[in-house]
C-alpha cells in the first residue's frame, strides 16, 4: 500500500514537472511558433497537440493581420502570462482562442487594443485567477452580451448590442452608448429594462444606467397601461435587484399624467401574477385625491404600487379611505398601510371616525375590510392584540364596547355585533361617558403601587396639560421600556380612558381620564349607578343603529 501511494505521488510530481518545465523567452518575430512549442510542452497527448495546432493557426491569422506595435503588446501579454504561471491547458489555449474571437467579431476591431490594455492592467495588478475570470467574462460579452453571472442572477444586454470596452483609470468599463434592453434574470424570475443606455464596471460589478423603462407585465398589468420611465440609476449586478429615484410612473387606471417617485425591483419565486410584490413604486407626493379608487370609496394620501397591488405604507403621511353618504364624508378610515386590489380594500391597523350631525363615533385601534362585491364596510375591534378599546360615541355620549361594526349603505344602517360563534354567549357593553367605577379603577391599577391613571395624569399636567403625546416620550418620562409603557396604555385604552394609535405611536387622552382622577380623589361627585347597561347576544343576533 505504501509503495502504491509513493508511486502515485512520484507520477503526479513528474507530471507537474513535465507541465511546467518548458520556459520560453517570447519574441515578436516568432511568437506563434513559440506559443505552439510552449503549449505542447504541457502535454504528451497527440490529439491535444493537434488541437493546439488548430488554435495557433487561428491566432497566426490574427497576428499576421496586426501591426508591429500590436504584436509587441501581444508578446508582452504572453510573457506576463508565462510569468504568472497561467496553465497552458486549458487556460492559455482558451485565452489564445479568445484573441481570435474578439479580433474577428468586429470589422473595425475597435475593442481589440483597449481590451489588450485591460488584460495588461489585470496582469500587473491582479492575480492569475482574475486573469482567467476576465477571459471568461470577455467570451460571454462577445457571445451574448452577458455582463455578470452569479448564483442569484444573470445580467445581460440584448445580444448583438454595440458596445465599447475601455480601461478608465483603474476601472474596466463596458459602455452601451445606444439604447438596448438590459435583462436581469434568475432561474425562477426575470426582469427587463427596455431601451436604456449605460456603463458596466467589470471590477466593481456595477451597472450605471440612464433612461429606459420598466413595466409591470409579469404582474398581469398590460404594458400599455402601466410603466415607469427611468432617469439615472444603478444596480449591483451580483444581486437580483435594482432601485432608482426620480422615475416617472404612468398608470392610466389612476392618473391622467405621470407622477414622480422611486422604484425597486427584486427577483422572486414563480407565482400567480397578482401575488407578485415587485416592482415597487413609491410616489414623492403624499396628498393625492383619487375619487372612486374602488367603487364606493375615495382615497386621500400617498401612492404605492407593490406588484399589481395598490399599497400605502407611510407613518409620516397616513392615508384615508372616505365613504360618503348623501354626498358628504360619513366614515373615514385612516391608516399608515392600506392594501387595495381585486375589488377589495383592507387594513390591519387603522383608525375610524363616523360623522353624525357634528359629532362622531371613533376608535383608533381597529382593522377594516371593504368588498366592492357587496359594498359592506366591516370594522373589527380585534381582541387578539391583547386588548381592544371601546368606540367613543360623542353623539350619544357613550363608550361602546363591541367587536364588529358593519356599514351597509344599501340599508343605510350600521350593524353592531360581537364575534361569538353560533350557540355561544358574548356581551356588548355601552357605558355612559360620565360613568365612574371604582372597580374599574382598581382593575386598571392592578398590583402597581401607583395607578396608570395617576401616571398619565401627572405626565400630562407636567407638560402643560397635553392631551396627546408619543408613547416613546411617555416611556422616557416615567423611566420605563416602551414595550412596558404600551402595556400600561393598552390597559387604559381598554378602560376607555385613552385612545391609542398603534401605527403612529400616539396616545390621545380622553376627558374621562381627568374625570376618573377627580372622582377617585373625591373632588367631583359622581352617580355610580345609572349610565351603564349590557346587551347579551346569543350567536349572531345584531344590535342595530339606524341612521337618522
Amino acid at each position: 500500500m505504501k509503495r502504491t501511494i509513493l508511486i502515485i505521488a512520484i507520477l503526479a510530481f513528474s507530471s507537474l514537472a513535465f507541465a511546467q518545465k518548458k520556459t520560453i523567452q517570447f519574441d515578436a518575430e516568432n511568437l506563434p511558433t513559440q506559443l505552439l512549442t510552449y503549449l505542447n510542452s504541457a502535454t504528451s497527448d497527440d490529439a491535444r497537440k493537434k488541437d493546439n495546432a488548430k488554435v495557433i493557426k487561428l491566432f497566426t491569422d490574427v497576428y499576421n493581420a496586426t501591426d508591429d506595435p500590436t504584436r509587441e503588446r501581444m508578446t508582452a501579454v504572453f510573457s506576463a502570462a508565462q510569468k504568472q504561471k497561467i496553465r497552458q491547458i486549458p487556460d492559455l489555449t482558451d485565452f489564445i482562442t479568445l484573441v481570435w474571437m474578439l479580433y474577428t467579431s468586429e470589422p473595425d476591431h475597435h475593442n481589440f487594443l483597449p481590451w489588450i490594455a485591460c488584460v495588461q492592467f489585470i496582469q500587473e495588478n491582479k492575480t492569475a485567477k482574475v486573469f482567467n475570470e476576465f477571459t471568461g467574462f470577455t467570451r460571454q460579452l462577445i457571445t451574448d452580451r452577458t455582463l455578470q453571472k452569479s448564483r442569484s442572477a444573470v445580467w445581460q444586454a440584448q445580444p448583438g448590442s454595440p458596445y465599447t470596452l475601455a480601461l478608465q483609470g483603474r476601472d474596466i468599463i463596458v459602455t452601451f452608448a445606444t439604447p438596448t434592453d438590459i435583462f436581469y434574470n434568475s432561474d425562477k424570475d426575470h426582469g427587463t429594462i427596455y431601451g436604456t443606455k449605460g456603463t458596466f464596471n467589470y471590477l466593481d460589478s456595477k451597472w450605471v444606467g440612464e433612461g429606459g423603462r420598466i413595466t409591470w407585465d409579469r404582474t398581469g398589468i398590460p404594458t400599455t397601461a402601466c410603466w415607469a420611465d427611468l432617469n439615472r440609476y444603478q444596480a449591483n449586478t451580483k444581486l437580483s435587484k435594482l432601485s432608482a429615484d426620480s422615475v416617472q410612473l404612468t398608470y392610466t387606471k389612476y392618473f391622467t399624467t405621470p407622477i414622480m417617485g422611486s422604484i425597486e425591483d427584486v427577483l422572486d419565486y414563480p407565482m400567480e401574477p397578482e401575488k407578485y410584490n415587485y416592482p415597487k413604486f413609491r410616489s414623492y407626493q403624499n396628498d393625492f385625491v383619487l375619487n372612486d379608487i374602488i367603487p364606493g370609496a375615495d382615497y386621500r394620501g400617498t401612492f404605492m404600487l407593490n406588484g399589481a397591488k395598490f399599497v400605502t405604507s407611510s407613518t409620516e403621511h397616513p392615508a384615508s379611505l372616505v365613504f360618503s353618504r348623501d354626498g358628504k364624508p360619513f366614515i373615514v378610515v385612516t391608516s399608515t398601510k392600506f392594501t387595495i386590489a381585486n375589488g377589495k380594500a383592507l387594513s390591519e391597523r387603522a383608525a375610524v371616525k363616523i360623522y353624525i350631525d357634528g359629532d362622531s363615533i371613533y376608535n383608533n385601534g381597529i382593522s377594516m375590510r371593504y368588498a366592492v362585491s357587496d359594498k359592506r364596510l366591516t370594522l373589527v375591534n380585534n381582541g387578539k392584540r391583547n386588548y381592544y378599546s371601546p368606540y367613543t360615541n360623542t353623539y350619544h355620549n357613550l363608550d361602546m364596547y363591541c367587536e364588529q361594526m358593519v356599514w351597509n349603505p344599501e340599508k343605510d344602517m350600521i350593524e353592531m355585533s360581537m364575534l361569538g360563534e353560533t350557540g355561544s354567549s358574548s356581551f356588548a357593553t355601552f357605558e355612559s361617558s360620565n360613568y365612574y367605577s371604582l372597580k374599574k379603577y382598581r382593575e386598571i391599577q392592578g398590583i402597581d403601587e401607583q395607578s396608570p391613571v395617576v401616571k398619565v395624569f401627572k405626565f400630562s399636567k407636567a407638560n402643560g396639560g397635553l392631551d396627546e403625546f408619543s408613547i416613546s416620550e411617555f416611556a422616557s418620562a416615567i423611566k420605563m421600556d416602551v414595550s412596558q409603557a404600551k402595556l400600561m396604555i393598552h390597559n387604559l385604552a381598554k378602560g376607555g380612558l385613552v385612545s391609542f394609535d398603534e401605527n403612529l405611536g400616539i396616545v390621545y387622552l380622553k376627558i374621562r381620564l381627568n374625570d376618573y382622577m377627580r372622582a377617585y380623589s373625591k373632588s367631583r361627585d359622581y352617580d355610580v349607578k345609572p349610565g351603564v347597561f349590557e346587551i347579551r347576544i346569543i350567536g349572531i343576533l345584531l344590535f342595530k343603529i339606524f341612521i337618522q
